[in-house]
């Protein structure tokens, strides 16, 4: 029975080449096993480099080298109380206020970048905006070192250090606007939008970086092989 097992596999790997197959795994979510195999969208998933070794005689030790390797890839978990922001100006005059926080945590560096940033309008004239960002103890506009216009917002780089854990970190974004005289009464909007962008500065060659999930590998091979000796 042993040689017929052993003829067995001396013929699969004959017809199979030594390749990654992806064996059952289990996510514990705090109540129960959650299965990961086959899902694109699984926590963690695990592989097997199949290339079954063989040999059979009567010594007393044996040792069979292995290596066991975990890749982690990059995560983030982000928050903003808000992605809109009102001014209601009565009077013409400078003003400055607190707009959005944003709260970050990963376990590598983020970067924070912006764009479609545009000095308000009414398709006519436009009202000037400023930008401002400190950390979220600052409670006075006075305080704020750095006023970045609208338009070189676009070109502005915040980064994120992560080093040595992932503890959270915070930003307040301020605001800052000038109402002149001539300013007519009516609604100024920026035109086309704005986007704030984050992105992971460490991406895993497995992981689809659109949609952050694992991506589809080029063969996934319909059958699991148990060895047992």
């Amino acid at each position: 029975m042993k040689k017929i097992i052993i003829l067995m596999i001396f013929i699969i790997i004959q017809i199979f080449p030594c390749l990654w197959i992806e064996r059952p795994a289990w996510y514990w979510n705090g109540e129960r096993w959650i299965c990961q195999t086959l899902k694109p969208w699984a926590r963690g998933r695990l592989w097997l480099y199949f290339k079954p070794v063989f040999d059979s005689c009567n010594k007393e030790h044996w040792e069979i080298p292995f290596t066991d390797s975990i890749s982690v890839a990059q995560w983030i978990r982000w928050s903003i109380d808000g992605k809109k922001t009102l001014w209601r100006v009565r009077k013409i005059g400078t003003f400055a206020g607190i707009g959005p926080i944003i709260c970050l945590k990963s376990n590598e560096d983020v970067a924070m970048s912006f764009q479609g940033f545009e000095n308000p309008t009414n398709g006519e004239t436009e009202i000037e905006k400023w930008y401002g960002f400190t950390d979220t103890t600052v409670e006075h506009p006075s305080e704020v070192s750095q006023w970045i216009s609208a338009s070189d917002l676009n070109n502005y780089t915040i980064r994120f250090d992560f080093p040595n854990s992932c503890q959270s970190q915070s930003i307040k974004i301020w605001e800052k606007i000038e109402v002149e005289q001539c300013d007519r009464a009516c609604e100024y909007v920026d035109p086309d939008g704005a986007t704030i962008i984050l992105t992971l500065t460490v991406i895993k060659p497995w992981i689809d970086r659109r949609t952050g999930l694992f991506k589809s590998l080029p063969i996934e091979p319909p059958y699991i092989i148990d060895i047992e000796n």
